[in-house]
């Protein structure tokens, strides 16, 4: 839900609002216990044949990988308005994360 929310934010009513969803991506990552993760990657490989996926993986690569991934220039633009530090060291974690567990294997996933 927060990834497309995330990719409609720019034609969305409230782009602002809509950048939180990438800070929000973060967070629940940032709090995953590694039994979630573990979870969450059994997850992927029941469905990864579904239609939804396949979309799922496209805005995935869109809005993560590539020079300047628009996710991660939207979640620090939305820490910066919250007032919230993000430790630099964690994303690129959390983008190699977000893409193992929702994007293409290929573009940088597992």
């Amino acid at each position: 839900m927060k990834l497309f929310a995330l990719r409609d934010g720019p034609t969305s009513n409230a782009p602002t609002n809509a950048r939180r969803h990438a800070l929000d991506m973060f967070t629940i990552w940032a709090t995953m216990t590694e039994p979630e993760f573990i979870a969450a990657k059994a997850f992927r490989e029941k469905y990864l044949a579904s239609p939804l996926m396949a979309e799922v993986r496209g805005i995935t690569s869109d809005l993560l990988t590539g020079r300047g991934p628009a996710a991660l220039q939207s979640m620090r633009l939305a820490a910066r308005e919250s007032g919230i530090h993000i430790d630099d060291a964690l994303v690129p974690e959390f983008a190699d994360d977000i893409i193992s567990l929702l994007g293409d294997r290929e573009s940088g996933g597992e």
